[in-house]
């Protein structure tokens, strides 16, 4: 089995216990979209409940063609130059953080 390397966000998402959390909470028959409900339901900040949905929706899985990777990489890079030039022409007053993976979560055989 080879290893698998995890960046610092992918890291942050599977180790913290409020992501999960979060996602539980959503299958709840009671469940709120309400960021203070779902705070004062798992005792913690909004603001906690608001990065962790920031996470949660940075991130889905699909089933791919491999075949189609190199061009599915190729769209990525373009999209990632055109947001940076985009950044570059207006006022920089905040940093942001971008992330923009496509990785293998099966093994082919």
């Amino acid at each position: 089995m080879r290893g698998l390397k995890l960046s610092n966000s992918q890291f942050e998402l599977i180790s913290d216990w409020v992501h999960f959390a979060i996602i539980s909470l959503i299958e709840t028959d009671q469940f709120s979209s309400d960021i203070q409900w779902m705070a004062e339901k798992l005792n913690i900040t909004t603001a906690r409940v608001r990065k962790a949905l920031r996470n949660l929706i940075s991130f889905f899985t699909l089933p791919v063609d491999v075949s189609l990777i190199p061009e599915a990489k190729l769209i990525l890079r373009n999209a990632q130059d055109q947001i940076d030039a985009l950044m570059k022409t207006g006022h920089k007053t905040e940093v942001y953080k971008m992330n923009m993976y496509l990785y293998p979560l099966t093994e082919e055989k």
